[in-house]
């Protein structure tokens, strides 16, 4: 890390220290506090057009302030913004709008947010407490290069506006001296959102994360970002590798594509939402970065910051702008008036000029830290679908709907979200008659006039629209709250959460005999005949296969007359990326049989971390029994087997073997190992060393046709082994010399 990098740390650790200590005094008066941004607020903007028009020399309190400016959605700053947008000053504040940010509208194509000095600095204030906080965790989280997320271009601004619109990176929501610090720190330049090539994008961001041995921060949005980029590392590892400095390449080679942990052996934080929609991407995300703080973010938004992660929760971002919250009966409450267990819609007032504006989020009361509530995101008001950050509205699709069919003749169908294991996340357009691929194409030109759904489509984290006939397209469409069967009313958008309702009750209404479930199915060390009547019963019925290996799996199933079955990969690369997807699948219906290239999944194979996921979130999981390496060679060699331990695979490295191998020894007990066959002889050698007499068999290709077991003291199976070098399948097992 260069010397201006560590002192632009040091100054904005000490300017989030500030902003730290008055957002943690904030926490027990936050009725002041907010009042207190709002008095402020409405002077400083009295003479701007929107306050001269709300009278807001007038406003004495917050009751003043309710009685005279409304509460309003995007459509009703629609006007003011587009005043921003031609050049006028002083439209909604009296600071200078520097850019307009784009986001996903509810009725339209896309917001443009103004901002400026004002709206910065509630974003720099909420940052600088969250990050102190997450310093307070993590104390080396400031001693390298940040990640912060930049992503390319979705669309080219044809916007014919005075005020630049877009963002070049994360760290233009802090504004001026402070984005200037942290960008002294970033692990990759914002001159990335200029690249058009999506491929080249990935490589060029892939390059300058891993050059940076000492990141410590990433911070993205939705986690299936970190999730592609990390596939685009282990597909085009070796040229990633080549298009670095040889000392850095060398040492990311030794490590290989599948360990991201090790590339980085300095990560703390990974920081990404985690709520709703996110939550499986968040959990697989922490599957793969077991010892990094994978920390979900607040409810942060483009018009304001909301919540903070602070002290283990997300509390509401009181000194950043001033909020109400709409109650069961659409009456406004204040920060301080919130009760636990209540769910409220977020209404915001920002810095840059959005008065008492209707956010759209849904939150919950799960706390209160002093007297400021923390707070739960639940999801959109009304129907709105969120698989990516895309946010598409009831309202925009239907004017998507009515661009592509303008004479009105358009034929029953709708819009629906669809996520899971093999078919990614992405929307089927379902019609009731044959549509032609025109159509088809036009809709999704038509989607990608929201931006955020355009940058999901061009990152792949959305996959191409796809259209699926359905002659009840007109009839199944479902309202966004509770399922009943009254609630079937015409829809053009099915959001997440309404399909998930949907699929459960097509299963409780249907003749299903059970829920899905996972089931774990041994199959063969060796011999094919090897398999049970009920492994084979499960195999033929489930509704997919999840493979360590599809390639070898597939004779086994073309042996039991099992084809066409939907096959899944499940390796020790990717097992915390899918195991989310996979109980997923299960939990919509689906019976999913589990199964490793050989013998028990879990053991030394994938599998635990599908059945932790399974533990974790209560869905059904079943353990068949069957063929087991470890037993075949344990009653196979003779050796003691009241007891015993399994050690897995020897490690690569000789200290460790002979570690291994002593306690073994030291225990009374038989221990059993894997080992590769060209390592058997270095281990003879090391366990001859530690005890020549000791019992020793090498058990060798279980089952197959050259089953071989070799027994006798350490010293005279080295010698046999020396003399013949063994090929295949090894089970190592040692006992201590009677």
């Amino acid at each position: 890390m260069s010397l201006r990098a560590a002192i632009a740390q040091s100054a904005w650790a000490a300017a989030n220290l500030a902003a730290a200590r008055r957002f943690s005094a904030a926490l027990h008066d936050p009725e002041t506090t907010q009042l207190g941004w709002l008095r402020e607020r409405v002077t400083a903007d009295a003479e701007s057009a929107f306050g001269k028009e709300h009278g807001f020399h007038e406003i004495r309190s917050h009751q003043d302030f309710a009685r005279r400016v409304p509460i309003r959605t995007w459509n009703d700053f629609k006007p003011w913004v587009r005043r921003i947008q031609a050049g006028e000053a002083g439209v909604l504040c009296r600071e200078s709008v520097t850019h307009l940010a784009p986001t996903s509208g509810s009725s339209g194509a896309r917001k443009l947010i103004p901002f400026c000095a004002g709206l910065q600095k509630g974003f720099s204030e909420a940052v600088g407490a969250w990050m102190t906080d997450l310093t307070r965790l993590e104390p080396g989280l400031l001693g390298g290069s940040a990640y912060w997320s930049i992503s390319p271009c979705a669309e080219e601004n044809d916007d014919e506006g005075v005020v630049p619109v877009g963002f070049a990176d994360d760290a233009e929501y802090l504004g001026g001296v402070r984005s200037w610090l942290v960008r002294q720190a970033l692990a990759a330049p914002s001159e990335l959102r200029n690249e058009r090539d999506v491929e080249m994008f990935w490589r060029r961001t892939l390059v300058c994360l891993l050059e940076r041995r000492d990141l410590r921060l990433i911070s993205i949005w939705h986690p299936s970002f970190l999730d592609l980029l990390l596939e685009h590392a282990e597909k085009h590892w070796n040229e990633l590798c080549g298009m670095m400095a040889k000392r850095r390449a060398d040492e990311l080679r030794r490590i290989g594509p599948g360990c991201p942990e090790r590339w980085w052996p300095r990560l703390r934080v990974i920081s990404c939402w985690g709520e709703q929609a996110a939550e499986p991407g968040w959990r697989a995300l922490r599957g793969r970065f077991p010892s990094v703080r994978v920390q979900p973010k607040g409810l942060l938004a483009t018009e304001a910051v909301v919540t903070i992660p602070w002290r283990g929760n997300h509390v509401l971002a009181v000194t950043s702008h001033f909020f109400e919250f709409l109650d069961d009966h659409g009456e406004p409450r204040l920060a301080h008036e919130l009760e636990r267990g209540r769910v409220y819609e977020v209404v915001v007032t920002n810095g840059g000029g959005l008065w008492r504006y209707r956010l759209g989020d849904l939150v919950e009361c799960t706390a209160h830290f002093g007297m400021t509530p923390a707070l739960r995101f639940l999801g959109r008001a009304g129907n709105v679908s969120d698989l990516r950050g895309e946010k598409l509205s009831e309202a925009f699709v239907a004017e998507v709907f009515a661009a592509v069919w303008p004479d009105g003749n358009r034929p029953p169908a709708h819009l629906r979200a669809v996520s899971h294991p093999g078919g990614g996340a992405g929307y089927d357009l379902v019609v009731s008659l044959p549509v032609s691929e025109c159509v088809r194409d036009s809709v999704e030109k038509h989607l990608c006039r929201n931006p955020h759904y355009a940058l999901a489509r061009q990152l792949g984290q959305l996959r191409p629209l796809r259209v699926v006939m359905d002659p009840d397209a007109g009839a199944l469409q479902v309202d966004s709250g509770p399922l009943r069967l009254g609630d079937i009313k015409p829809r053009v958008l099915i959001p997440p959460q309404v399909s998930a309702l949907l699929r459960d009750w097509i299963c409780q209404h249907s003749r299903m005999d059970s829920a899905g479930r996972i089931i774990i199915v041994p199959t063969p060390i060796g011999n094919l005949g090897d398999i049970t009547l009920r492994a084979v019963e499960v195999l033929k019925s489930a509704d997919r296969i999840a493979c360590e290996d599809t390639r070898h799996s597939g004779p086994l199933l073309a042996h039991l007359g099992i084809t066409g079955k939907p096959l899944v990969s499940l390796h020790e690369h990717n097992e915390a990326r899918r195991a989310p997807e996979l109980v997923a699948a299960a939990r919509a219906g689906e019976t999913i049989a589990l199964i490793s290239d050989a013998g028990m999944p879990g053991v030394s194979d994938p599998g635990y971390r599908v059945i932790q996921a399974c533990l974790e979130t209560e869905t059904p999981f079943e353990v068949l029994p069957g063929p087991s390496a470890v037993i075949t060679a344990l009653i196979g060699s003779g050796f003691p087997c009241h007891a015993f331990r399994f050690g897995g695979f020897l490690s690569v490295k000789s200290g460790k073997r002979r570690t291994a191998l002593t306690e073994a020894l030291q225990s009374g007990e038989t221990g059993i190992f894997f080992e590769s066959p060209h390592r058997v002889v270095s281990t003879l050698e090391i366990l001859t060393e530690i005890d020549s007499a000791a019992r020793t068999c090498v058990a060798r290709e279980l089952t197959k046709k050259f089953e071989t077991y070799h027994r006798g003291t350490a010293a005279e199976v080295l010698a046999h082994f020396q003399a013949h070098p063994p090929k295949g399948e090894i089970v190592l097992l040692v006992h201590a010399a009677e």
